[in-house]
């Protein structure tokens, strides 16, 4: 299955932490090969290592976010936390992609039309543009796996499957 990603993305805190520590090259090709990759500046906040000046290094834009979109993502009720608030209501306002493994945050973007992509399927996006090779990201995924428990051995099978298919 082709991954097209034909707008800018805004990625929240979770994937920024498995790639921050398992692999910083993967967010900076993957920030080269799309139209913009954002991260609002509370999101960034909860990436540890991730600083206003190390995300420019790595071309991730870092988004102010506006009293009205703070206030909106206060009160509004998704079940999902406030910073995960802050990306939906940014990607839907502004069309973008929602990268994110957050299943309460998938859902509520998927079920206001906001496009959104997993973590990984970064990664096979990369391989599929020749940007990353199938050894490399195998072994990215592989120590993403040692810090993310939610990065089951079947996940990583599925994964391998994808990139090789």
């Amino acid at each position: 299955m082709k991954i097209n990603i034909d707008k800018a993305v805004i990625t929240d805190a979770n994937i920024l932490i498995d790639y921050i520590e398992a692999g910083k090259k993967v967010i900076s090709l993957f920030a080269a090969s799309v139209k913009s990759l954002y991260v609002p500046l509370p999101v960034l906040k909860e990436v540890p290592g991730l600083s206003i000046a190390e995300a420019k290094k790595l071309a991730i834009t870092v988004l102010d976010v506006e009293m009205d979109v703070l206030n909106e993502a206060a009160w509004i009720k998704t079940g999902c936390s406030f910073n995960d608030n802050i990306c939906f209501l940014t990607a839907k306002s502004e069309g973008l992609i929602c990268a994110t493994n957050d299943k309460r945050l998938r859902k509520t973007c998927e079920s206001s039309g906001v496009q959104v992509l997993w973590g990984l399927q970064i990664m096979i996006f990369l391989v599929q543009q020749g940007k990353l090779t199938k050894r490399e990201a195998m072994d990215i995924v592989m120590k993403i796996g040692k810090i993310n428990s939610n990065i089951t051995l079947d996940l990583v099978e599925d994964f391998e499957s994808k990139i090789s298919g």
